[in-house]
């Protein structure tokens, strides 16, 4: 998708995450503060012969919530501490993000192939059971945001998609104020019982794995740029391969994305300050980073590197917007000084980098 042809100004940015909001939580995860507790859902430990508690970044107030409810808890909460941190603008625009469901499918897949399902279409069914839990999830959360911000259930544009989704989004924009939510839980029931069954989540038998959290992030943006923090040199490309596609991580489409950011920031030599990645505990993520900083521009290999996964948990669509909201909170407050690569990779290997910076740096 092609850059936009001036910045975005981030006008507005609201938060709801398991160390609060966007003020609180932000500062909370740059002091390394974790808030992390144990889940109904178990996994075996083979050293204790038990089943133990899976870990998760619970946010307090979507407790004892499931499925969309859960979903338009995160939301109200993330629009409420939107409306505290910023004053109410008028918006013209509304995009809403939710997961694309690869980890569903994958799981489903795994279970079809594992029971030998004589069926010759596996993957069809796949495909259908995860368009239908699209299209349910939709039906009920597009409606509550529509309420909630005050506008129809059409004029939401609704996107699918993994980490990089908010980067793909915010790649071709029209103009005027627009309200970007991302919301997304993998501590729902069906997504956290998918992890455990894929062998992800962080536990006796996998050490080096994810512990699975929930967000929702509430971010207005306005083109053109008018504000003292901006997002430039946003793209987005899909990877030839993804984390279940059984090849080996090779770190090109990354290293792609990430270049193309730097190159189309001016000064990024001068003024590019940290790196903010969707590293989460997983080795799949960790391997293609390693082997995408051999195909990176110098400067980003010298870049100290802030992973927001380590306060919040893996959230999933959430990913690259919660690094957004760590650069522009940092710019904002004034202890991070310059711009921020933002950089974000997702299951299904898409992956997309842009530059949080403030306006000094851009002009």
């Amino acid at each position: 998708m092609p850059n936009p042809p001036t910045p975005l100004a981030i006008t507005g940015l609201g938060l709801a995450s398991s160390l609060g909001g966007a003020v609180a939580g932000i500062a909370a995860a740059r002091a390394g503060i974790a808030r992390s507790r144990a889940l109904d859902e178990q996994v075996f430990d083979p050293s204790a012969n038990e089943a133990v508690p899976v870990l998760g970044h619970e946010v307090v107030t979507a407790r004892g919530f499931e499925g969309a409810g859960r979903y338009c808890v995160l939301v109200d909460a993330a629009l409420r501490d939107l409306a505290q941190q910023a004053e109410s603008e008028p918006v013209q625009h509304f995009t809403l993000l939710l997961s694309d469901g690869t980890l569903f499918a994958a799981a489903t897949r795994r279970g079809m192939l594992a029971d030998e399902d004589p069926s010759a279409s596996v993957d069809e069914i796949v495909q259908e059971a995860e368009l239908a839990r699209r299209a349910d999830l939709r039906a009920r959360v597009v409606p509550f945001v529509a309420e909630r911000v005050g506008c129809t259930p059409a004029a939401i544009d609704v996107v699918h998609g993994g980490r990089a989704a908010l980067i793909g989004a915010l790649a071709d924009l029209a103009p005027g104020p627009r309200l970007v939510i991302c919301v997304d839980s993998l501590l729902d029931p069906p997504a956290l019982r998918a992890l455990t069954e894929l062998g992800l989540c962080k536990g006796p038998e996998h050490p080096a794995g994810t512990i699975p959290g929930e967000a929702a992030v509430a971010l207005r943006v306005d083109v053109p740029a008018h504000g003292a923090v901006c997002i430039t040199a946003a793209n987005v490309r899909d990877g030839a391969s993804g984390r279940f596609s059984g090849e080996p991580p090779d770190g090109r489409t990354l290293a792609s994305v990430v270049a193309r950011a730097t190159a189309a920031f001016p000064r990024a030599g001068a003024a590019l300050s940290r790196a903010i990645g969707s590293l989460n505990g997983d080795p799949w993520q960790a391997m293609e980073w390693g082997t995408a900083l051999v195909g990176c521009p110098p400067i980003v290999r010298t870049l100290p590197l802030w992973s927001p996964a380590q306060a919040f948990g893996e959230t999933g669509v959430c990913g690259a917007a919660l690094g957004v909201a760590c650069a522009a909170t940092a710019l904002r407050r004034g202890y991070g000084a310059g711009a921020a690569l933002v950089w974000a990779l997702a299951d299904d290997g898409q992956c997309g980098a842009l530059v949080v910076a403030d306006r000094a740096a851009i002009n």
